[in-house]
């Protein structure tokens, strides 16, 4: 389910900019808090291409891409998948010309 939905926004991200090549590399298993968790990575021969499309792969990856959590703390673990509104907003830029 999880590498299905990050086919389908590599495959949208591809069509809407020349990209040469894109990486997305997301840990699972236990990490610490100040551990990174996402690396989206993208080449192309134009620069604003790449930063756009790296914008739109993390903001779809953040509210499309099923990915449950557990926090473990003192008081025991807590799991979640909420989504953060600022997170649903920043999607909601790229909606105007949506593919997906």
């Amino acid at each position: 389910m999880t590498e299905n939905a990050l086919k389908r926004i590599l495959h949208e991200a591809e069509n809407r900019w020349e990209l040469n090549s894109v990486t997305v590399i997301h840990r699972v298993g236990l990490l610490n808090v100040d551990e990174q968790i996402v690396f989206v990575g993208v080449r192309s021969h134009h620069r604003e291409d790449t930063f756009e499309a790296v914008q739109f792969i993390m903001d779809y990856l953040k509210n499309d891409v099923p990915i449950w959590k557990k926090e473990l703390t003192k008081s025991g673990e807590q799991k979640w998948a909420k989504y953060n509104p600022k997170e649903q907003q920043a999607k909601a830029r790229w909606r105007e010309h949506q593919k997906l």
